[in-house]
């Protein structure tokens, strides 16, 4: 599906057009939107951040067939950060794909089988926390 043979078929395969096929990993639309705000306490700051990104469809190669689409996406990201008023130490908790948004990198076909073709999926990591904690001397 989607193939536009040209030219002659050879002993390697038959030569494809590929003129006007979107490039491979780059969706035709992405947004991100992120923000902080900081609030100041006589001990210290504390400093909250999120990013919410998505990402439309995109092809994973040269070749516009669906089986090669990896769809559209929406991941979240939090941050916390704690610094003390001499910012000796700085404590940041993180939360990376909150709502655990299962999305495709990359969307690759592979050998027809006898229910029809194979895709294999490269997934995007899931909900990942954290704590990370630095001290300057």
């Amino acid at each position: 599906a989607g193939s536009r043979p040209t030219g002659a078929l050879t002993a390697s395969g038959q030569p494809q057009s590929i003129v006007g096929n979107r490039l491979p990993l780059s969706p035709p639309n992405k947004v991100t939107v992120g923000g902080t705000y900081t609030w100041d306490f006589s001990p210290g700051s504390l400093t909250f951040g999120a990013n919410y990104t998505w990402t439309d469809d995109q092809q994973s190669t040269i070749f516009n067939n669906s089986i090669y689409t990896a769809p559209a996406s929406n991941i979240a990201d939090f941050r916390l950060l704690w610094r003390d008023t001499q910012q000796r130490y700085t404590a940041i908790l993180f939360l990376k794909n909150a709502f655990d948004e299962v999305a495709y990198q990359s969307s690759t076909g592979g050998s027809p089988t006898a229910v029809g073709s194979r895709q294999t999926v490269t997934l995007n990591f899931p909900r990942t926390f954290g704590l990370e904690l630095q001290y300057r001397f």
